[in-house]
């Protein structure tokens, strides 16, 4: 044979496998595969034929749908054997408790594959994911239609906390104190200590949003920038460290009087029927610039309690 029509029967092999993936189909895996057949991945090895083919009911188990698709592939052969790459993308669908997403991976196969008097099948496989994208999704078929998932679709929950973790920023600048409270629960702990030497202590939400809203009463204006969230969920729980630049300025002289600090937040949330609320903030700064004096005179110092 040609070595052009060996790459076309390679490739064929490669579509066979993932139309077999897509399908359920153990005969069309059988027809790709040798008997001692290796196919491994991340955190899986399965060897033979037969215990490959058994894998179908496991992604059918795991899985509603599968769409597998054959890209770019580079062999190298001698003989009646062939070793290269296969490039491709796959998509799962799976239901949630929520409705249904998709699982997306950018993959490559590594492949060993012998040609016998059936032709070319493969003798390994090793399945490299390059990366890996989880979306939600609206429909999905089931038998001959189209049906809605269970809920409809949702942005990720990673950035529901960081938008009430932003909306302190919004509030304090804005002076929506009604919009700074509501990021709370009902009770909070503040802990500034590394800023201002007030020690780690609890507030009631209530009573925070009154003394906030004295401390920068005596401010002209003020501008806190976050950026650069990194948020992790566990269950109800969530934390976000994000950086953080608060400008602060006082137009009592020519030029106005600024003081900026720089740090970033840790903060920690819960969800609640009402969305994610903050129960703890903690500011660690790492630098700051400008004339800090007037930041004590502006207002009345806030103390645990007061």
């Amino acid at each position: 044979m040609s070595i052009d029509s060996d790459e076309a029967a390679i490739r064929r092999a490669a579509i066979l496998y993932a139309c077999g993936a897509d399908r359920r189909d153990k005969d069309l895996w059988a027809q790709v595969m040798t008997e001692e057949c290796v196919i491994e991945g991340p955190g899986f090895r399965t060897e033979g034929r037969a215990a490959n083919l058994a894998n179908l009911d496991y992604l059918g188990h795991l899985y509603v749908h599968t769409h597998h698709r054959v890209h770019n592939q580079l062999f190298s052969i001698t003989g009646d054997r062939a070793t290269g790459e296969t490039y491709g993308t796959a998509d799962h669908l799976r239901l949630t408790g929520n409705g249904a997403e998709l699982v997306a991976w950018s993959l490559r196969y590594q492949d060993e594959m012998i040609r016998d008097a059936n032709g070319w099948r493969f003798a390994s496989r090793r399945l490299i994911v390059d990366w890996e994208e989880v979306r939600t999704i609206a429909r999905y078929r089931a038998g001959a239609d189209l049906v809605e998932t269970a809920a409809p679709t949702h942005q990720d929950e990673r950035i529901d906390v960081a938008e009430t973790v932003y909306r302190y920023a919004t509030g304090i600048d804005t002076r929506d104190w009604d919009l700074y409270r509501s990021i709370f629960a009902d009770e909070v702990e503040m802990d500034f200590e590394a800023w201002n030497g007030i020690p780690r202590h609890r507030i009631g939400a209530d009573e925070l949003k009154a003394n906030i809203s004295v401390y920068f009463a005596g401010l002209d204006g003020t501008q806190h920038s976050m950026s650069n969230p990194t948020v992790t969920i566990d269950g109800d729980t969530a934390r976000c460290v994000v950086y953080m630049q608060a400008e602060h300025f006082l137009n009592d002289q020519e030029p106005p009087r600024r003081y900026v600090i720089g740090g970033y937040y840790t903060d920690d949330l819960v969800r609640t029927g009402d969305g994610w609320k903050i129960v703890a903030v903690k500011l660690t700064p790492l630098w700051t610039a400008g004339d800090s004096s007037f930041m004590a005179g502006a207002a009345e110092p806030i103390t645990p309690g007061q």
